[in-house]
């Protein structure tokens, strides 16, 4: 509220925190995690997915292009499937069969929306969603990993962050590490928080946004101050 200086609440859930948010089609779509519906709407009018199951659960969402090459909005169902829909309300679109993203033991961590295509961020790695195969236009519909180097150092956080900005997408992989990853170029950047460090600020991102001109990074504030 420009007026007043303040957030004001539009939607308030009484069993779960929201776990994503994103714009699709002229709408706001919310996931609450995979025990509560998502929900759908703008300003104070909101719509709780009624779906059968599990359809109507989700805790990560982004905005991707699907198999036919339409605008789709994507979701995290369990902790290694996904799915699809070009029009995710109550009475629009089914969601897509499930894609399955390597192991249940290793959760997904986040999806993004990068290079045309959906990026799947999880605790031993980073899938790309393949539409067709390369150089052609025969239809692939499978992920693949980007690389298996990080099944040797497993974590929570491995790519929960990230953001496309300018040819490359930047992302954290544990707790201290960022890289920029593009087809076939990986770039550890961790030494631009860390060496020199910066007063103030530690080395853990915890946020990345870009805009036309600049890449926004969100650090740590070290909890205690350096002598």
């Amino acid at each position: 509220d420009e007026n007043n200086d303040v957030w004001n609440a539009v939607y308030i859930d009484d069993g779960a925190d929201a776990t994503d948010i994103v714009h699709f089609d002229d709408k706001l779509f919310v996931a609450f995690g995979y025990d509560s519906e998502y929900i759908y709407g703008s300003t104070t009018s909101w719509t709780a997915s009624t779906l059968s199951g599990d359809f109507k659960k989700a805790k990560h969402l982004a905005v991707a292009r699907n198999s036919a090459g339409n605008l789709a909005l994507w979701k995290t169902e369990t902790a290694n499937t996904l799915k699809s829909s070009t029009d995710p309300v109550n009475s629009g679109t089914a969601w897509s069969n499930a894609y399955t993203i390597g192991s249940a033991d290793r959760t997904i961590t986040n999806l993004h929306s990068a290079f045309d295509t959906i990026l799947v961020g999880k605790e031993d790695g980073l899938w790309q969603y393949n539409r067709t195969y390369a150089n052609t236009s025969t239809a692939e519909n499978a992920f693949s990993p980007v690389s298996t180097e990080w099944d040797k150092g497993v974590n929570t956080t491995n790519f929960s962050i990230g953001a496309e900005w300018h040819g490359f997408f930047y992302t954290t992989a544990a707790s201290q590490s960022f890289i920029r990853w593009a087809p076939g170029q990986v770039h550890d950047i961790t030494s631009l928080f860390l060496a020199p460090r910066i007063p103030g600020y530690g080395g853990e991102i915890k946020a990345v946004v870009a805009s036309p001109h600049e890449l926004w990074v969100a650090s740590d504030i070290p909890e205690t101050a350096e002598a």
